[in-house]
């Protein structure tokens, strides 16, 4: 598919549910998405990879903190790519929010990050790989050795391009994971599900050791 008519078939999809810090000191500073990373929102940077890769549209997924992040965003990236703001009042798991959103965005493909990350997959050529197999999902996953003998293990690096008919297999209601749901069911149903190999994890921020680390890399 010629580039520009498959950038115009993409949505960008950015979860930015919430993330329990697990009794960090992070829970007195602010939502994860929201923690500022070298003077910028972290959050931020999943809506640049998505604009400097040519997505002119995004939905970004969160629930009682999209007015703070709506806010905080002002006059920042969000104004340079068309954001909508999809509200999750009930939990509904990666999957469940990607679903939703993308209903409300319309589209062919949908390629998913996480407000907590700093993507750094080539956007392009995961569109090319997807669009070019006719995979309902292809997962952008790095190699992690396994020791002598053993063949690396595919590790989801947590970007994913979706095909529209991917999320038929996506309930309307009720928790739905894609790692743990959605691509078994996919693989139930014999649907094609691809890997775009990179070559190192996606940064992101877990804990106070990530949060330093994430700042010092940028």
């Amino acid at each position: 598919m010629h580039t520009h008519r498959l950038l115009s078939s993409t949505s960008g999809i950015v979860l930015a549910g919430t993330f329990p810090w697990a009794k960090s000191p992070f829970e007195r500073l602010a939502p994860r998405p929201l923690v500022p990373v070298a003077h910028r929102p972290l959050i931020a940077f999943s809506l640049s990879w998505l604009q400097s890769g040519g997505i002119a549209r995004a939905a970004v997924c969160t629930n009682r903190n999209s007015r703070a992040i709506a806010a905080q965003l002002a006059g920042g990236p969000a104004n340079l790519i068309d954001v909508t703001y999809c509200e999750d009042v009930m939990p509904r798991g990666a999957a469940g929010c990607v679903r939703d959103a993308a209903r409300l965005m319309g589209g062919e493909y949908f390629i998913v990050t996480d407000a907590a990350a700093i993507p750094n997959v080539p956007l392009i050529e995961l569109l090319d790989q997807h669009s070019a197999s006719g995979a309902a999902v292809t997962v952008a996953a790095y190699l992690e050795s396994r020791g002598p003998g053993q063949s690396p293990l595919q590790v989801p690096s947590g970007v994913y391009v979706l095909s529209n008919r991917a999320l038929d297999l996506v309930a309307r209601r009720g928790f739905v994971d894609i790692k743990e749901h959605l691509l078994p069911a996919l693989a139930r149903a014999d649907e094609q599900i691809s890997t775009f190999v990179v070559p190192a994890p996606v940064p992101r921020v877990l804990d106070a050791a990530t949060y330093l680390a994430v700042n010092d890399m940028v």
